[in-house]
């Protein structure tokens, strides 16, 4: 498996006026975010967010990146960085859903999401 370039992905990703926002976001949602063991959060140079989850279908690292003004890239990668999946185009008002559906959601799960 190919394993993450930060270095690349860092030309070509946007630096965010408010990375702590995005953290906030996600914590308001703690029932979602902590069924995936949601631990380690780091920003790197407020141009990346990373953090681990272990949940029933990801066990490992999640990176979001800013592409345009208002979507995400997200890359899903293993405890050794190599890459599971990107996730290309993701508005804020899906980030939870599209997450949560790779990480850990199993269709009897009640949520919160709309």
């Amino acid at each position: 498996m190919k394993r993450i370039d930060i270095e690349t992905i860092f030309k070509h990703s946007r630096e965010w006026n408010d990375i702590q926002g995005l953290i906030d976001f996600l914590k308001s949602h703690p029932n979602i975010v902590g069924s995936w063991g949601f631990s380690n959060v780091k920003i790197y140079e407020n141009i990346c967010l990373t953090f681990h989850v272990n949940g029933n279908h990801h066990a490992g690292k999640v990176w979001i990146f800013l592409r345009d003004i208002d979507t995400f890239e997200i890359y899903l990668t293993d405890k050794t960085d190599a890459i599971k999946e990107i996730i290309n185009n993701v508005s804020i008002e899906h980030l939870i859903d599209k997450l949560d559906k790779r990480i850990t959601w199993i269709e009897t799960y009640k949520t919160d999401i709309k």
